[in-house]
């Protein structure tokens, strides 16, 4: 089987209420993960599920776009998924926002200002 491209990924996720994104935090890199999903399924306009113990975390919950869960906790895995499915649709603004907001364009002069300080020596 082959890899889904980006844009099949996006189109794909349009019709489904959550994206989920689960790396077991056992290692830094999953500790520190940015998927492109994450990205993909806010543009999709899905609702994330994401640990509750990884990067993605902090964008979820400070544009409040999804749920996180402990992905060994059944109950409160099922709690979060339902959660977001009936609150899919009212979210949808603000995965709009969020999803503006992390575009490079919007990012880029903020990483443009750290190199400019770390080169600079400040």
């Amino acid at each position: 089987m082959s890899a889904v491209g980006s844009s099949e990924l996006t189109g794909s996720a349009e019709f489904a209420d959550v994206g989920v994104i689960m790396f077991m935090p056992d290692c830094l890199n999953n500790y520190l993960v940015s998927p492109n999903k994450l990205l993909e399924y806010i543009n999709a306009d899905s609702a994330v599920l994401c640990n509750d113990s990884t990067l993605c975390q902090d964008i979820v919950a400070e544009h409040e776009v999804g749920g996180m869960c402990q992905p060994d906790h059944v109950q409160s895995t099922t709690s979060t998924i339902n959660g977001l499915n009936r609150e899919s649709k009212e979210k949808s603004s603000q995965r709009q926002k969020c999803f503006k907001y992390l575009m490079q364009e919007n990012q880029e002069p903020k990483i443009s200002e750290v190199y400019d300080k770390v080169l600079s020596g400040q």
